[in-house]
Parts: C-alpha cells; sequence; structure tokens
C-alpha cells in the first residue's frame, strides 16, 4: 500500500514527484480498499515511464514537466 493514503474514508493515490517536495495526488473514488488497490497498480502501469523519465531529468527541467505530468490526468477522473 505504498502510494495508497486514506483521509475522510476515502483512498486517494500520492506519489513523489522526483526531485521534488511536490507530490502526485488525486482521489481514488472509493472507499473500498480492494478497489483501491485494484486502481492503483491500474495507474501505475499507465504512468510509470513518466516518473522514470523525471529521474533522468535536472531539478529546474523536472519543474518545468510537473504540469505536463499533471496533464496526464487519470482515468478515475
Amino acid at each position: 500500500m505504498r502510494y495508497i493514503m486514506k483521509q475522510n474514508g476515502r483512498y486517494y493515490f500520492r506519489r513523489k514527484i522526483p526531485k521534488t517536495i511536490h507530490n502526485y495526488t488525486f482521489s481514488l473514488n472509493t472507499k473500498n480498499v480492494k478497489i483501491a488497490l485494484k486502481k492503483v497498480a491500474c495507474f501505475l502501469r499507465y504512468s510509470e515511464h513518466v516518473f522514470i523519465d523525471l529521474k533522468y531529468l535536472s531539478k529546474e527541467e523536472v519543474m518545468s514537466s510537473i504540469v505536463d505530468t499533471h496533464q496526464l490526468g487519470h482515468p478515475y477522473a
């Protein structure tokens, strides 16, 4: 449950953006932990390449790429 946090009974995805103090966070729109785990696994497959790419950029490049990361969207919006 590395990327899951629970707040007010709802589960959220949270992952630190490399080389920043920022987190990429969004609601998983569920109160069920089993559903939350399935959604996190799906999103991790969907986004892994973006986070890997960010690890190899300079801090300045990462900061300018944060907008692109947020534009990724997520399949649960």
